[in-house]
């Protein structure tokens, strides 16, 4: 080599672009040997090079042999704690390895999740107490933001890596931009469909089927005297105080001028009255004793057809009071049974979706400009009404979204105006907690449609669900073991409120956790596979000791639902043909108990689910599916013996003697401004 400056020849390291002297000297280098000698050289730097690469290549292939091979250990591992934690509780206390492993399952809401390397003589161990797909993807994510795979020249060791990990946060987040993204592509496979049920059992529905084939005799009804002209003015008010009470998804937000203040004034319009009186009427003869020996299906028909005449002439008119009279003619229409179902379910989605284009017509779904509160409170309040029983009609009818995307609905949710204070304040916070859940369970239906879904996906899901419990208020919180820790025989609505939420938050936990979870045991389990049958089994449990809370509750069962129930149940038909049967079969002994001694027992799906539960516990038969169809129904109510049905009968009868001496009287007439409200 030849430096320019000097112009005489020196020894030369041949480094390049620049060799060692020429840089101590600061000049330019060049080279002046024949282009063989300059080919030579890059041949020897590019096998240097290739070996370099060669090696870091085998020693990614072990550690990942590693990683794979252990993964057996692992499990091995955990069924040995587990089994040892029955036995005996001291001796794995006194070894810290496997007291860290029983940990895993002992912080089921662990945001952060510690875990830990270490080498065994079968190989790589990792202890960790996470129970969690977020706080596992948080740990992919900072193990990958953690290795160094850049291009700087290293001395063919590892020891520039280690040193490279210890970094400051700040240095290896930058480092590893280029490599984050890898784990934002990771797919998880789902191994089965998010669990939808097509029977209309939602409390809000108030639908009604005895398990019967016919209704009793005592239920025969004489039509003329539930006509609304034969009604008394105090079962009239009796209804009103019904619906303020019961249906919980619109709370009015009025301080004067609510459907219960225009109704006394006589000035309630007259297809909401009707929808009104339709929808409470069914929903107090079946939970409230009204209407004792008529038909509950029959007792709101009269009102409805009045409702549909006015609805003729009404349904081209946007305004608050037809969207209302609407939303509550679909909660209606879609909880009325019999053979003609498909066609009422169609007529139902009718009134749903003129409910939804008058809610776009109002531009409900961005937030109101207008200066009144009540106002702004009243669009938040029926938007989200409209968001939430659209989401009910997607899961049992598989129908598409009409409201905006997520990106485009700016309206807050529903809050706690001053006026509202002693019971109303717990059932507006509800129906706000429940509507902010059902947002993210409309993401879970979205989002866990594909057959491979992002692990990061579902690791936003499930930290959206645990940040949705952490901003309840306490009175709504529940964690396992608080059934004796608070008093649950309550007559406020706080504790149903707390019971439901809660109920629904395990439900949704483990809908999205069960779509990972194989239904047979897997030889060896993978780490997903175990993770996810831990938070299903947790999260039934929950459900059951929630289900117990409800049974003491000194409340109607008119917002009992079924479909966590359901879940939870199935579950634990899984369990039963693995190492955890006998918890299974004590849990579901446990959930039969609370429906048989339930006021909702004679419920056609009801009756089905405790006749399937018996059925597995009887003939120790794990194969018996749990979940209900319409036609399973009616294959496991015609099943019953004679005998059985007339003791049944006879206890469906007894509660509708004891109050049949209140309306047995002569009715007085129904005020002059109700009868107007009905004429008009």
């Amino acid at each position: 080599m030849r430096a320019l400056q000097a112009r005489k020849i020196v020894k030369c390291d041949f480094a390049h672009p620049c060799c060692s002297r020429c840089q101590q000297a600061k000049v330019q280098c060049s080279y002046d040997g024949s282009a063989t000698q300059v080919d030579l050289f890059n041949l020897v730097k590019l096998n240097e090079t290739v070996d370099m690469l060669q090696q870091r290549v085998q020693s990614i292939e072990s550690d990942m042999k590693d990683v794979s091979t252990n993964t057996q250990f692992v499990a091995d591992e955990f069924r040995m704690t587990r089994s040892s934690e029955r036995n005996n509780s001291q001796s794995v206390a006194s070894n810290s390895n496997f007291a860290a492993m029983n940990s895993l399952f002992a912080s089921s809401t662990s945001s952060n999740g510690q875990w830990s390397l270490s080498l065994t003589p079968r190989g790589l161990r990792i202890d960790t107490n996470i129970i969690s797909l977020h706080d596992l993807y948080d740990i992919l994510l900072t193990g990958i933001s953690r290795l160094d795979l850049d291009d700087r020249p290293t001395n063919g060791c590892c020891a520039n890596k280690a040193s490279s990990s210890r970094e400051s946060d700040a240095s290896s987040q930058s480092s590893s931009t280029a490599s984050v993204p890898e784990i934002d592509r990771t797919t998880i496979a789902r191994k089965k469909n998010l669990w939808k049920t097509k029977l209309k059992t939602f409390p809000l529905y108030s639908t009604w089927e005895p398990h019967l084939g016919e209704v009793p005799k005592d239920h025969a009804r004489n039509d003329n005297e539930s006509t609304p002209e034969m009604m008394s003015q105090e079962t009239y008010d009796q209804l009103m105080d019904i619906y303020v009470e019961c249906l919980l998804c619109l709370p009015c937000a009025d301080l004067d001028d609510s459907v219960a203040d225009r109704y006394r004034k006589g000035t309630l319009d007259p297809l909401l009255f009707n929808a009104v009186m339709a929808w409470t009427a069914r929903h107090a003869a079946i939970y409230h004793h009204l209407f004792p020996g008529k038909d509950p299906n029959q007792v709101g028909e009269p009102f409805f057809e009045k409702a549909k005449e006015i609805l003729k002439e009404r349904f081209t008119t946007t305004n608050i009071d037809t969207m209302h009279g609407l939303i509550i003619m679909y909660v209606y229409a879609i909880g009325r049974p019999g053979e003609r179902r498909n066609s009422t379910e169609s007529e139902a989605y009718i009134y749903l979706g003129l409910a939804i284009r008058m809610c776009l017509n109002m531009k409900m779904f961005q937030e109101s400009s207008s200066a009144d509160p009540i106002m702004r409170e009243k669009h938040r309040r029926f938007f989200w009404a409209v968001y939430f029983l659209e989401t009910l009609c997607t899961i049992h009818s598989d129908k598409a979204f009409s409201l905006p995307p997520e990106d485009l609905i700016t309206v807050a949710f529903p809050t706690v105006l001053p006026h509202e204070t002693g019971e109303k304040q717990w059932r507006v916070q509800f129906t706000s907690q429940r509507f902010r859940i059902t947002r993210i369970y409309r993401k879970i239906i979205y989002k866990t449609s594909h057959e491979k879904p992002l692990l990061s996906s579902i690791s936003t899901l499930d930290k959206e669900l645990h940040d949705w419990y952490d901003q309840l208020p306490a009175e709504l919180k529940y964690a396992p073991g608080d059934i004796n820790k608070r008093d649950w025989q309550s007559s406020s609505f706080r504790e149903q409120a707390c019971i439901k939420l809660n109920s629904e938050y395990n439900f949704q936990l483990c809908q999205l956790y069960s779509l990972f979870a194989s239904r047979s045991e897997e030889d060896p389990p993978s780490a997903i596979d175990l993770l996810t049958k831990e938070r299903c089994r947790s999260t039934a449990d929950n459900i059951v000791e929630l289900m117990e809370c409800f049974s003491r509750l000194k409340q109607r069962w008119c917002h009992f639902s079924l479909e966590t129930t359901m879940v939870a149940s199935m579950v634990y038909s899984i369990m039963l043909s693995g190492p955890q049967s006998d918890h299974a079969r004590h849990q579901l002994q446990r959930m039969l108990n609370i429906l048989s001694a339930s006021p909702v027992r004679h419920h056609k799906y009801v009756f089905a689910l405790t006749k399937r539960i018996e059925k597995i516990l009887a003939e120790q038969r794990p194969d018996v599916d749990l979940d209900l169809d319409d036609d399973d129904v009616e294959t496991t109510t015609k099943r019953i013996p004679e005998q059985q049905q007339q003791q049944e009968q006879q206890q469906q009868q007894q509660p509708i003697v004891e109050v049949k001496q209140q309306i047995a009287e002569p009715s007085p007439a129904p005020s002059p401004a109700l009868m107007q409200q009905q004429e008009q």
